[in-house]
């Protein structure tokens, strides 16, 4: 049923939670039928994504060693991305290195619950962010200027204070002749 999930994460607006416009929320409900639902917040309100019952797919929820997971029936795009950061270190050769970054990069979001602090994201956001500024500048590496430079932005904006994508980024402006650019880097 829509409404229960959008009503369960009002209630939680209303308790002081912060969810900023843009975050997605996944509401579980174990009552009479187990179902999760991926909600994302509008500027109007929320939007339910989707919504999976566990009679269609089966187990959504497995409770072990006192806590509450996620079932591989649920899609969860950090789930996803975990994946793919395991074929970047499973990778042998670099084409398969590079192709696996791509699917990282695609699938890089933005920094992982952005604006909350919990201290048990840090270590995982901190992974994310790192693997997806490696695989910018790798993939940066083999490819045409323009291209490159793309990639090298978005490695920009993953950190904008690191000094060795800036250095990188440099050289391949002046290749393109965008000295302004370079002279702004510079500074």
């Amino acid at each position: 049923m829509v409404e229960a999930p959008v009503a369960a994460t009002g209630q939680r607006l209303l308790d002081g939670e912060q969810l900023p416009v843009g975050a997605f929320v996944l509401v579980c409900d174990t009552g009479a039928t187990t179902e999760a639902s991926e909600l994302r917040r509008g500027p109007r309100g929320f939007e339910v994504l989707s919504t999976v019952h566990a009679a269609d797919v089966g187990e959504l929820i497995r409770h072990e060693h006192s806590r509450y997971r996620l079932t591989e029936a649920v899609d969860v795009d950090v789930c996803q991305l975990q994946a793919a950061i395991a074929g970047v270190q499973r990778a042998i050769t670099t084409a398969e290195r590079l192709r696996a970054q791509q699917v990282v990069v695609d699938g890089y979001a933005g920094e992982l619950a952005a604006g909350y602090d919990w201290p048990w994201i840090v270590p995982a956001r901190e992974t994310i962010r790192r693997e997806a500024l490696t695989g910018y500048v790798d993939l940066a590496d083999g490819a045409e200027p323009g291209a490159a430079v793309d990639l090298l932005r978005a490695a920009m904006a993953v950190d904008p204070q690191n000094t060795m994508v800036r250095a990188r980024t440099i050289p391949v402006l002046s290749e393109l002749g965008d000295e302004s650019a370079v002279r702004a880097l510079q500074q």
